[in-house]
């Protein structure tokens, strides 16, 4: 009965319906989504929270470096966040996506290599973090958009920081801590690696069959207006010889 009342005072407010929210969240593509983004946010996680243990612990760096790495992340975001839109609409959402997957493989590899004598190399490696951040955050949160029912957004966009940032950034950090003690933070910044390059796979077969599907609308069009001018031409030759007829 409260729940009864509850949706008869929804209605009756012209609130948006818990309902549409659940329906739209449930959808196959949406928990995929949100999967893929709870799966992103732990490797970053990973990365945000653990990366200056690994550095000072196991190469030594000092805590100017350590700061310094975070400027190298904040100067390549900001211009990188003012051109996302733009670079979005050009290319769509998977293939930003997927470069931002790409960047973040380079990236924690790329922290595998460093060694006490190069450990100053994390500087051009953390570059890659506003390519990774910009563009998958921008990405995300114009995916979140999409599939907002109305009156929605917001809360599908908190529902969105909740999966990356929280859930997936601590969980990444308690588990990533963990593979650290274990085998090692090489090892784990690996298999974080790999997690997302399976993840960069799914989206360019996503962005390969998404290609072939328009190409066949395309085609599939092109085929109907070629049969819609040859019947034309035909109606038309046949209105012609009966003309001729008539006329003899």
């Amino acid at each position: 009965d409260d729940a009864s009342n509850v949706t008869r005072a929804t209605k009756a407010q012209g609130l948006p319906s818990w309902g549409l929210l659940a329906k739209a969240l449930c959808r196959p593509d949406v928990v995929g989504f949100l999967s893929e983004t709870f799966i992103m946010g732990m490797a970053v996680g990973v990365v945000e929270r653990l990366l200056f243990v690994y550095l000072q612990r196991d190469l030594g760096a000092g805590a100017f470096l350590c700061g310094a790495s975070v400027f190298v992340t904040v100067l390549f975001e900001i211009p990188l966040f003012y051109y996302a839109g733009n670079l979005l609409e050009r290319w769509g959402r998977s293939r930003c996506i997927s470069l931002s997957y790409l960047c973040y493989v380079v990236r924690v590899y790329g922290y595998t290599w460093l060694r006490p004598q190069t450990v100053w190399l994390i500087l051009p490696l953390e570059s890659l973090h506003g390519v990774t951040f910009a563009f998958l955050w921008s990405a995300y949160v114009e995916t979140a958009r999409n599939v907002a029912p109305s009156g929605w957004d917001a809360t599908v966009q908190a529902l969105l920081n909740v999966v990356y940032a929280r859930l997936g950034g601590g969980i990444g950090a308690l588990a990533g801590g963990k593979a650290m003690e274990v085998f090692g933070a090489r090892y784990m910044y690996r298999t974080a690696g790999n997690t997302v390059g399976l993840l960069l796979i799914m989206r360019c077969l996503l962005i390969a069959s998404e290609a072939a599907r328009r190409r066949g609308s395309k085609t599939a069009h092109d085929y109907k207006l070629v049969s819609t001018d040859e019947a034309s031409t035909e109606d038309d030759g046949e209105e012609h010889d009966a003309q001729m007829e008539a006329s003899l």
